[in-house]
């Protein structure tokens, strides 16, 4: 889920944006500081710095320091994933244990036994493609297809080696998951079976 959110900061202000007006040295400052970092509070990571609300005009100056120092209330969008929440991604790798699927600010995980909305799959990391059978009809999945999955479980204790949340998503559970290119076929499939 997106969201807004308000957050209050101490900032030093490099000398190398002494050049630019107060409001936009104070928005790239913030920007390299928070852009693509968690925040364990919210539960969250942070997609961008959006807006000053307000900002301490004078700031201050600590010896030692090359910079001044501001007080900044500042808007922030922020991206948690919820639990059972449905998103949309795309394959961006392929193991034998499962898949990743790059869902906006970060990856998700789908192991082999959940990339099946029914049957099994079998995973060849070589090639970059999942087969799965539903129906009879064989579905290769690959790097690059766009996929719908549903967030199983989320956790801000155990990051990943890039420092973001484990998001563990699911493709079992609902006839509309997995590859988007076999929903819509499906779609198609129960709308001819209605109008019978």
């Amino acid at each position: 889920m997106f969201m807004l959110a308000v957050a209050e900061d101490v900032i030093e202000i490099p000398p190398r944006y002494f050049n630019l007006p107060l409001k936009q040295a104070a928005l790239l400052t913030l920007a390299e500081r928070y852009n693509g970092t968690v925040i364990p509070e919210y539960k969250a990571v942070v997609i961008t710095v959006v807006d000053i609300r307000d900002i301490e005009e004078y700031g201050r100056l600590v010896p030692g320091e090359p910079g001044t120092w501001h007080r900044v209330v500042f808007e922030a969008l922020l991206f948690r994933p919820e639990q059972n929440e449905v998103v949309e991604g795309t394959i961006v790798g392929v193991e034998d244990h499962g898949i990743f699927v790059n869902i906006g600010p970060l990856d998700g995980y789908v192991h082999i036994s959940q990339v099946s909305p029914v049957g099994r799959a079998e995973a060849n990391p070589s090639q970059g493609t999942v087969v799965v059978e539903i129906g009879g009809e064989r579905i290769v999945m690959k790097r690059g297809d766009a996929v719908r999955a549903r967030v199983q479980a989320v956790s801000f204790r155990t990051l990943t080696r890039y420092g973001m949340p484990r998001v563990s998503l699911t493709m079992r559970g609902g006839e509309f998951l997995g590859k988007l290119e076999w929903i819509e076929k499906r779609i198609e499939q129960l709308a001819k079976a209605a109008k019978r």
